[in-house]
């Protein structure tokens, strides 16, 4: 997503009290772990940061992080599918 629209939506978001829950993005070529970019674009502390890597693109892995005083943790989550 183009970094300025990227803005312009969130602000958009924070106009109308939305919070950002999550955020997701894809490392076609590395591991699921934050990169240094990751981490200075990290702006939202309360948002869950989903990391999928699809080095291995039949099996993809999923993780997700949390920014914890300038440094991702990696956090756990439960998924709940429901009709």
């Amino acid at each position: 997503m183009d970094p300025q629209e990227q803005l312009r939506i969130f602000k958009e978001l924070e106009a109308q009290g939305w919070d950002v829950a999550g955020i997701y993005h894809s490392h076609p070529a590395s591991p699921a772990y934050p990169s240094a970019t990751d981490m200075r674009l990290a702006f939202y502390p309360d948002a869950v940061y989903f990391i999928i890597s699809l080095m291995q693109r039949d099996r993809p892995e999923i993780r997700a992080f949390r920014l914890d005083q300038e440094r991702m943790t990696t956090t756990e989550l439960e998924v709940v599918i429901s009709d």
